[in-house]
C-alpha cells in the first residue's frame, strides 16, 4: 500500500517553507489518499483561508498534533473558497499555519468537497449527524470529521465517527479520539 504522503502532490513542509503550492482538490485523489492511510485515524478538516475563526482552527489542529507526536493520525486539510476574499488570494499565510508532516493540504476553489458532502447528506442524513436542515446550496466549512482506522471510502463518503464545527471549539473532542487511537 502506498503511503498517503507519497500520493499527495506536495508535502505540507514544502508548502509551509514556501517551496511548493497547495494542489487543487480532486475528490477522487482525496479518496485515494484517504484509503491509503487506513492504518491511521484520519481527519478531514474543511476551512476558509481568510476566516479568523478558521485560522484559529488550523492553529488548534497544528497544536494538537504537536501534543501527540507519536499518534497514528493523517489529516486532510481542505481549504475552501467560501468567500470572494478566499478566491482572490492571500491563502499562502493560511497554508503555512500547519507544518506537521501528517497533514496533506488541498485548495478547493469550487467547493467540490462541500458539494459532495451536502449531496450525500441529503440522501444519508447520518453523514452529518447533528446538522439540521441540510439544503442543496449550503456550504460545509469550518468542520472536522474523524474516521477510525480501517474505514474505507468506497463510492460514498464513509460516515464519520465524529463530526463537529467549529474546529477551534471541537478540537478537544477530536484530540480525545486521536489520543485513544494511538
Amino acid at each position: 500500500m502506498v503511503a498517503a504522503s507519497a500520493l499527495a502532490s506536495v508535502g505540507t513542509a514544502d508548502v509551509a517553507a514556501g517551496k511548493a503550492r497547495v494542489p487543487e482538490l480532486e475528490v477522487e485523489k482525496l479518496q485515494q489518499v484517504f484509503d491509503a492511510a487506513q492504518k491511521n485515524t484520519r481527519l478531514i478538516v474543511a476551512l476558509s483561508p481568510t476566516s479568523a475563526r478558521c485560522l484559529a482552527g488550523a492553529s488548534a489542529v497544528e497544536a494538537m498534533l504537536r501534543r501527540h507526536p507519536g499518534a497514528r493520525v493523517q489529516v486532510f486539510l481542505v481549504w475552501e473558497g467560501v468567500s470572494e476574499k478566499d478566491k482572490k488570494g492571500g491563502r499562502e499565510g493560511a497554508y503555512a499555519k500547519v507544518k506537521d508532516a501528517r497533514v496533506v493540504q488541498y485548495w478547493d476553489p469550487k467547493l467540490e468537497f462541500s458539494k459532495r458532502m451536502v449531496a450525500e447528506a441529503l440522501e444519508r442524513p447520518e453523514l452529518l449527524r447533528g446538522v439540521e436542515n441540510v439544503t442543496k446550496n449550503m456550504i460545509i466549512w469550518d468542520v472536522v470529521t474523524v474516521y477510525p482506522r480501517g474505514v474505507r471510502w468506497q463510492g460514498n463518503l464513509p460516515v464519520p465517527q465524529y463530526y463537529g464545527r467549529s474546529v477551534v471549539d471541537r478540537i478537544g473532542d477530536v484530540e480525545n479520539l486521536v489520543a485513544a487511537g494511538k
